[in-house]
């Protein structure tokens, strides 16, 4: 685990996952581990893939002190052998090379083997090996995927002892930080892979609201089918957070859409049940734009009808345009230029490219106009000359720069 999390570091060079998807991205990348196993007998330069060997499976002899000293690059067949190697090492071996490990410069591969090593500290003394990822001098993004990384491990191993670690942690904290409250998610989802009901009465220990929802996070990410997001349906409402629930329904949105739409319709037909119906599409929609936004409007009562088709087709255009006006146009009961013109309004900042070809869609100029000045400004924001390019054939130009007013004379008084 350790070692896919670190790769996951160096593919992606800066961290910008949010904590469900951190957690998501440690499942995703959970193989790596094995795949690099298999690929023993294959001797590569990793700086060099194109040069690529395969050779029999004779036994790679490595030393730790040795590598750590010239820090040569390795081939995969080394690599390899090194991380078979650290997990044979007692704590004590451990602790002497991490001591010896200069890691002012990380490389690809003292990133994996470092991981690697410290992966096995933490199946011999988790408590060491968060101490010595917490006192990690560097990169501080190396340093906080490590010590997540420890985190997960430790609470997939032991994770009454990982939560015992947090709640001292925190224990004199005021306000805890984000990241501290982070940690609080991933063991809970350890936790409740284990045992669901034990983690969420273990909830009650954590003292701001904060960590409580992403506990709950946690614990919602570890389930996996309908019956198990059903049993726990009383304790969310228990809660009485609107958050909590609405993190509960958007897991089960995600890990299982066709049983909460199957549970939504069992339910009595009110604003209530509306409500949690829109929640469901919200998410929904990002993997199946239309079929989601088709199943959200056949749900609608009739003096909602109209705004519900506004709203799934605002968020589908926002990622898919072409997806949203032709389901907008295929549409009855609604004002069909309104809602294409939403649509084009909608698509312009990240699409203009598309909106500026379906400009001719809409019937009247001053719409026509408004959604042109949200194309040329889109078109600003990446080239200049893109946007007058844009402008010049238009034939109500002229209109626009007048809407531009001092903001389009300064921008030709730099040309």
């Amino acid at each position: 685990m350790g070692i896919a999390f670190t790769l996951g570091f160096w593919l992606n060079a800066s961290l910008t996952n949010t904590p469900n998807s951190v957690v998501s991205q440690l499942d995703d990348n959970s193989k790596v581990q094995n795949k690099t196993a298999h690929k023993a007998s294959v001797d590569t330069d990793v700086t060099n893939p194109a040069h690529i060997s395969v050779k029999t499976n004779e036994p790679v002899k490595v030393d730790i002190d040795l590598w750590l000293r010239d820090k040569k690059r390795l081939s995969l067949k080394e690599t390899g052998a090194f991380i078979t190697l650290i997990s044979e090492m007692d704590e004590a071996s451990v602790i002497k090379a991490l001591s010896d490990w200069d890691v002012s410069a990380i490389s690809i591969e003292t990133a994996v083997l470092l991981s690697s090593m410290v992966t096995r500290l933490v199946e011999l003394n988790p408590n060491r090996a968060i101490d010595f990822a917490s006192n990690l001098e560097g990169n501080p993004e190396f340093k906080m995927q490590l010590k997540v990384s420890v985190i997960v491990n430790w609470a997939n191993q032991a994770p009454a002892e990982a939560l015992d670690w947090f709640m001292n942690q925190n224990a004199d904290a005021q306000s805890p930080s984000l990241q501290n409250s982070v940690y609080a998610m991933i063991i809970f989802q350890e936790m409740a892979k284990k045992d669901v009901f034990n983690a969420i009465n273990s909830i009650s220990l954590l003292k701001t609201d904060n960590q409580k929802r992403l506990a709950f996070n946690g614990v919602f990410s570890a389930l996996e089918t309908s019956s198990e997001f059903i049993d726990i349906l009383p304790v969310v409402e228990d809660q009485n957070d609107k958050q909590i629930e609405r993190s509960h329904l958007q897991q089960w949105a995600r890990n299982d859409v066709e049983g909460v739409k199957t549970w939504v319709a069992s339910l009595e037909d009110n604003a209530e049940t509306r409500e949690i119906k829109k929640e469901i599409f919200n998410n929904y929609f990002h993997v199946a734009p239309v079929e989601a936004a088709s199943w959200y409007v056949a749900q609608s009562v009739e003096e909602n009808y109209k705004t519900d088709v506004e709203h799934a087709a605002d968020l589908i255009a926002g990622i898919e345009p072409q997806e949203a006006l032709e389901w907008v146009q295929q549409r009855t009961g609604i004002d069909t230029q309104r809602a294409i013109m939403n649509v084009l309004y909608r698509g312009a900042r990240n699409h203009p490219e598309f909106v500026e070809d379906k400009l001719s869609l809409v019937h009247d100029q001053k719409s026509q106009i408004e959604i042109a000045l949200f194309v040329y400004r889109s078109y600003e924001d990446k080239s200049r000359q893109r946007a007058e390019r844009f402008l010049d054939g238009l034939t109500y130009k002229n209109e626009i720069k007048k809407k531009l007013g001092p903001q389009y004379r300064g921008f030709n008084s730099t040309n």
